[in-house]
C-alpha cells in the first residue's frame, strides 16, 4: 500500500461534518495519486483528489469505479455501458447507509486505510481513502504491458482482458470482441504459427518497465534477506 494513504488516513480522521477537505488538501490529494471516499446527506457518495466525482446512494449503493477515474454507475444507479464481470479493472465500492453506528461506511477489497467523521460529536461517516496505483490496473488495446518472464522484465500489446487475466500478444489484432480475438488468435497460430499468445495474471503485469524492474529488485531483496535468516 502506499505510504502516504496512513498518514492521510490519521490526519483526516476525527474531522468534522461540513469541514472535511479544504480545496488545498483536494489537490495535494491529487498530486498524491490518492482518493478519498466520504457519505454525504442521506443520499451521495463523494470521491475527493485523485477522482473527483460524486455518486447517488439513496439507502446504500454499489459503486464501481475504475483507476482512470471513470464510474460505471454515476447516473441514478444504473448501468449504462458496463457489465461488472465482464470489466475487472473495475472495482468495487460498497456504500452502505446505517451500519455499525455510522450513517455511512465503506467495503471494498482497494487496498484502503479508514478514518471517522463526526457531527455533532457523534460518528457520522467511516471514510474511507485509497491510492489509485493499489487499484486494479487498466490498459487499454494496443498499449504496452511490461511483465516479469525468467527474472527479466518483458513487454507485449494487450488486446484483451478475461476475468483476472490479461491477453497479451505480439502482433495487434483489431477485434473489438473478446472471444473474436481468441478465435483469431487461435487461427493465426494454426495457420502461420505467427501469434504469440500469452494469458498473464493482472497481480504480474506492470505499466512501465522501471516498475517491472523495480519489482524484480524488490523480489531478489526478500529472497536474499529470507537465504539470511
Amino acid at each position: 500500500m502506499n505510504d502516504n494513504v496512513k498518514k492521510w488516513a490519521e490526519k483526516l480522521d476525527g474531522r468534522r461534518y461540513g469541514d472535511m477537505l479544504s480545496r488545498d488538501e483536494e489537490k495535494k490529494l491529487k498530486n498524491l495519486g490518492l482518493v478519498v471516499v466520504l457519505g454525504v446527506s442521506d443520499d451521495l457518495t463523494e470521491f475527493c483528489g485523485a477522482i473527483s466525482d460524486e455518486v447517488g446512494c439513496y439507502d446504500g449503493n454499489d459503486i464501481y469505479v475504475r483507476a482512470d477515474g471513470t464510474i460505471a454507475n454515476n447516473e441514478s444507479g444504473t448501468f449504462d455501458h458496463f457489465v461488472p464481470d465482464n470489466n475487472p479493472d473495475f472495482a468495487l465500492i460498497k456504500a452502505c447507509w446505517k451500519r455499525d453506528g455510522y450513517s455511512w461506511t465503506y467495503e471494498t477489497d482497494i487496498p484502503h486505510e479508514s478514518f471517522d467523521i463526526l457531527d455533532d460529536g457523534s460518528l457520522y461517516c467511516s471514510g474511507i481513502i485509497f491510492a489509485v496505483e493499489d487499484m486494479p490496473k487498466t490498459y487499454k488495446q494496443g498499449d504496452t504491458v511490461w511483465f516479469i518472464e525468467d527474472g527479466n522484465s518483458t513487454s507485449a500489446r494487450f488486446i484483451a482482458q478475461s476475468e483476472d487475466c490479461y491477453v497479451l500478444v505480439s502482433t495487434y489484432l483489431h477485434c473489438s470482441d473478446f472471444d473474436e480475438q481468441l478465435e483469431e488468435m487461435c487461427r493465426e497460430t494454426k495457420d502461420e504459427g505467427g501469434v504469440n499468445m500469452m494469458l498473464i495474471k493482472c497481480c504480474e503485469t506492470y505499466p512501465s518497465q522501471n516498475e517491472a524492474k523495480e519489482a524484480i529488485n524488490n523480489g531478489k531483496k526478500s529472497s536474499d534477506t529470507l537465504s539470511e535468516s
